[in-house]
């Protein structure tokens, strides 16, 4: 999922100490998440969509938080 999402947004595959930094912000954000559910679902509650439920509240919290770190990338704002 992460690897999806960094091509979608960047329009490359991430290399593989891309991949590793956003996999270890992926698992610190849901260690964080999961030792605090309030919080993953006040993030969860902001915007339109809301979860279908298919994905538990803490492990999606935490693709949304990396989700945003890669919209956030340079590469990612300003294609050339």
């Amino acid at each position: 999922r992460i690897a999806l999402a960094f091509q979608l947004a960047v329009g490359r595959p991430p290399r593989p100490q891309e991949s590793a930094i956003l996999r270890a912000g992926w698992e610190s954000h849901l260690s964080r998440y999961q030792q605090d559910p309030e919080s993953a679902r006040q993030l969860l509650a902001i915007g339109d969509s809301r979860p279908n439920g298919t994905v538990p509240p803490a492990e999606l919290a935490a693709y949304v938080a990396t989700a945003s770190v890669i919209l956030n990338l340079d590469e990612a704002v300003t294609k050339e």
